[in-house]
């Protein structure tokens, strides 16, 4: 007899890499060229410092910068304008998404927050997250399968013994797209919060926030065992 069995598998492993991503930031009231020049020196400025940070550290890191993007910023409706029909622009704002990925050190992490998040008038926002390098997250996955696979052939051989058959086969497995969960942490994304605190009562927040949870990867296993002599 054939016997389809379908298993989720999964490994757990400490991640080895952070990725850290932020987002900076200029306005000018005349027009959106003020903004992008603003804002080009001050990435200039925040990136010489991050490289600054990880030759220190004696770290390797990897870097993604987007494109500036622009746009106006329109001032809020007010009906007891002369002319509330008319658009009033406020000013320009550029915007650019920069991403780091480097081995996992939540200390670099918190000087790296600390590093970027000092300007409030250019910081918008950020996060981090923590995973697996390649080579630990195809270990993982092959101890995900491996696992589905042991269980489905413990329920196969329990259906042997109910039945009373013997010996049990695998014949087919096959799999769905795996799927890896990345342990999160408490905060994930910060702003302003720090904006009105101490640059050391700052660190000590960021570092107390900051949890480094395992990473767990999941495969979904389906598998078809032959069960006893086949007629």
């Amino acid at each position: 007899m054939i016997v389809k069995v379908t298993e989720v598998g999964k490994a757990v492993r400490k991640p080895t890499k952070m990725k850290f991503s932020f987002t900076l930031c200029a306005t000018d009231n005349r027009n959106f060229y003020e903004s992008i020049g603003s804002l080009s020196a001050k990435v200039n400025e925040v990136l010489k410092k991050i490289d600054n940070l990880f030759k220190v550290k004696e770290k390797k890191y990897t870097l993604t910068k987007g494109g500036i993007y622009s746009k106006k910023l329109i001032a809020p409706f007010n009906k007891n304008d002369p002319q509330p029909e008319k658009v009033r622009v406020k000013g320009y704002k550029s915007s650019i998404f920069i991403e780091i990925v480097s081995e996992l050190d939540v200390y670099t992490l918190v000087s790296l927050i600390n590093t970027v998040s000092n300007d409030i008038e250019h910081f918008e926002c950020g996060n981090y997250n923590f995973f697996l390098d390649e080579e630990d997250y195809i270990s993982a996955y092959k101890e995900a399968v491996s696992n589905a696979i042991e269980t489905g052939y413990k329920k196969a051989c329990l259906i042997k013994s109910i039945e009373g058959k013997d010996g049990v086969t695998l014949e087919n497995v096959s799999y769905t797209s795996p799927s890896g969960y990345f342990g999160a942490d408490k905060k994930g994304k910060f702003a302003g919060d720090y904006a009105n605190i101490s640059a050391d009562d700052k660190v000590s927040l960021i570092r107390e926030n900051i949890v480094v949870n395992d990473c767990t990867v999941t495969e979904s296993v389906c598998m078809e065992f032959s069960v006893g002599n086949m007629e």
